[in-house]
């Protein structure tokens, strides 16, 4: 068989699908608002301002992902598993090497607490 030339290109915004679609199995975190709305936003222009920002060039692709991390939760790991999945997805689902995965925590989701009553 002989070889077909050309090549293929993977946008940016397939990356950051696959990148957030990884990101979402790990309970321990959220977005930050707007982030998780409708197929078509997501693969708008606009990645960075709905959280993740994904960079390609000779070597591979960097990603950077802001998260909301939920309270009482060990943040350093969160942040490790966080990145072990996204690898392992953009890897394998794309076919190009992952550099680094930068996590930004921007913030707790904290609990809602009953309010008690004042007496």
């Amino acid at each position: 068989m002989s070889e077909i030339k050309g090549s293929h290109i993977i946008s940016d915004e397939v990356i950051a699908a696959i990148t957030l679609n990884a990101a979402q199995e790990i309970e321990e975190i959220a977005f930050p608002a707007g982030i998780t709305h409708g197929i078509a936003e997501r693969f708008g222009k606009k990645q960075w301002a709905r959280g993740i920002k994904v960079e390609q060039n000779n070597e591979g692709v960097t990603i950077e992902i802001k998260v909301v991390i939920k309270y009482g939760v060990h943040i350093p790991e969160v942040c490790s598993r966080i990145q072990e999945k996204v690898k392992e997805q953009v890897e394998k689902l794309t076919g190009l090497k992952v550099i680094a995965v930068d996590i930004n925590v921007t913030g707790l989701e904290v609990p809602d607490q009953p309010q008690q009553k004042e007496k």
